[in-house]
């Protein structure tokens, strides 16, 4: 039994993205709106020192999302309007691909990244990915809840 857990996960690992990602420690349920689902499945999060500053520190995150589309239209999605929540401050993706686009009934893993900068950021910082501006259904701003998630115990991992 233990076999066939270990290599139904050497499978999913080699069927996705490689298993280049890490899981969360925590993240919130998938946030779903219009018959439309996004869950966050793997991080990639790293902390670097300013050399400018050296107080100061970089966080470099990037997620990948599974993305359901159940409703009857084809969702877009727009990576530079993602905003990433930390302590009440939110930035911006820095991710300026170009619009990417679900049809109605299909799945896709769905990136994002985000360099954030200051004094007070960490990869053990609880954070949430808000989406609300990101996704359009029907031409329309999707009204999805922000997801939180905290991707390490770690700071700087």
């Amino acid at each position: 039994m233990r076999q066939r857990a270990i290599w139904s996960s050497i499978v999913l690992c080699a069927s996705t993205l490689g298993c280049a990602g890490k899981t969360f420690v925590r993240v919130d349920p998938p946030s779903a709106a219009q018959g439309v689902q996004v869950a966050l499945t793997q991080e990639e999060c790293a902390l670097d020192q300013d050399p400018m500053l050296p107080d100061t520190f970089m966080l470099d995150l990037s997620l990948t999302m599974r993305v359901t589309d159940g409703a009857p239209d084809g969702l877009k999605f727009h990576p530079e309007r993602s905003r990433l929540v930390i302590a009440g401050r939110e930035t911006a993706s820095d991710d300026h691909a170009q619009e990417l686009g679900i049809g109605a009934g299909g799945k896709k893993d769905l990136h994002v990244h985000f360099l954030v900068k200051g004094k007070d950021v960490a990869c053990n910082n609880p954070m949430s990915l808000a989406l609300d501006k990101a996704m359009e259904l029907g031409g329309k701003p999707l009204p999805l809840s922000p997801i939180a998630f905290q991707p390490s115990n770690a700071p700087d991992s």
